[in-house]
């Protein structure tokens, strides 16, 4: 996924206003990396093998991080659940800028919450190029939020494995 204007707009507006308390971060290359996290394992309880955004709650996907990435230390985790967090946070900012900008463009009004009828493109009535970026937007911005809520669960875990040991 490129990067388009207003989605660029929005990672600017994000960073630039707090740019004591949040490092820029490169949603991009951060994306890249999601594929790292497809992989799949077997976990008691489930009849098939599951990875970081099939798992059905954090302690498990948290299982699966650790399983995925063995090496990595408490602090690790933490800091790479936290830049998964600023990274859901960029694209959900410019989600809704790009909701906004899709209702004006083919509504002429800004969205209501009697307007969200289709999960994640809200009409189906959009065209297909707006409906892909919002779908893409929507699901780039969850995965993160997987993501980063699995790393802070495998922090957790790994801190208490080192403080019994």
């Amino acid at each position: 996924m490129g990067c388009v204007p207003s989605f660029c707009k929005a990672m600017e507006m994000h960073i630039t206003q707090a740019p004591n308390s949040r490092p820029p971060i490169d949603v991009d290359a951060m994306s890249k990396r999601l594929p790292l996290y497809q992989p799949r394992m077997r976990l008691p309880l489930y009849n098939c093998a599951v990875n970081v955004f099939t798992a059905s709650n954090d302690r498990d996907a948290g299982k699966v991080v650790i399983h995925l990435f063995p090496d990595l230390g408490a602090d690790a985790h933490a800091q790479v659940a936290e830049e998964h967090r600023l990274a859901h946070e960029v694209l959900l900012a410019a989600y809704n800028v790009e909701v906004d900008a899709a209702f004006m463009r083919n509504v002429g009004r800004l969205p209501t919450v009697g307007d969200y009828k289709v999960s994640a493109v809200w009409r189906d009535e959009f065209p297909e190029d707006d409906k892909d970026l919002l779908r893409g937007l929507a699901h780039r911005a969850y995965e993160h939020r997987d993501v980063s809520r699995a790393h802070a669960v495998a922090a957790a875990s790994v801190r208490r494995r080192r403080r019994r040991s």
